[in-house]
C-alpha cells in the first residue's frame, strides 16, 4: 500500500503560524519571490522570503480571498509575477476554524506595510 507523504498531511511548505512556533500577536516580514502557486486542491499561495526575529527562511504564504484582493489593490497588479520584490508584514491573529470549532493562530496581512523593496544600486 502506498504511502502518503508527510508534506501532504502536514500542507507541505505552506507557511503556519503552529509550524513557526508564533503566537497570537506575533509579526513576521514576508518579501515575494516568485509568482503564485495553485496545488492539487486549487488553493493559492506565493513563495516568500521571510523574517522572524533573527531566523530567516522561505515558504509559500497562503493567498485566501482576503490576503489576494488586499495585495492587488496595494500592489495595483493582479499579475502576481509582478508582486516579485514586494513585502508585506503579517501579524498572528486568532481564527475560529469552522469545521473544529477551535481557535487557532492564523496570518492577517498588515496593509500599511506592503510596499516595494527598495534596491540598492552597487557604488
Amino acid at each position: 500500500m502506498p504511502v502518503i507523504p508527510k508534506e501532504k498531511l502536514e500542507g507541505g511548505a505552506i507557511l503556519k503560524p503552529s509550524k513557526l512556533n508564533l503566537r497570537v500577536g506575533d509579526r513576521i516580514a514576508c518579501t515575494i519571490t516568485r509568482g503564485h502557486e495553485v496545488n492539487d486542491k486549487g488553493l493559492y499561495s506565493i513563495p516568500v522570503d521571510y523574517v522572524n526575529g533573527k531566523a530567516s527562511a522561505s515558504g509559500r504564504f497562503p493567498l485566501n480571498q482576503t490576503h489576494l484582493v488586499m495585495l492587488s489593490k496595494a500592489i495595483g497588479d493582479t499579475d502576481t509575477d509582478h508582486w516579485v520584490g514586494y513585502s508585506f508584514d503579517v501579524l498572528v491573529v486568532p481564527q475560529n476554524n469552522p469545521q473544529t470549532g477551535q481557535q487557532v493562530p492564523a496570518w492577517s496581512i498588515l496593509a500599511d506595510t506592503i510596499r516595494k523593496q527598495e534596491t540598492i544600486a552597487a557604488v
